[in-house]
């Protein structure tokens, strides 16, 4: 995703792509998984 730049609400925002999106916590959460799943 390096290069481009996405917006949101009209504001130019770039994302890290060495940084996570969620912690691992956040991701079980969302897939309804318990966490050591995703590890």
């Amino acid at each position: 995703m390096q290069g481009t730049v996405p917006t949101l609400g009209g504001e130019k925002t770039m994302l890290d792509d060495s940084r996570p999106v969620y912690t691992i916590g956040t991701a079980a959460e969302l897939l309804e998984v318990h966490p050591r799943t995703l590890r």
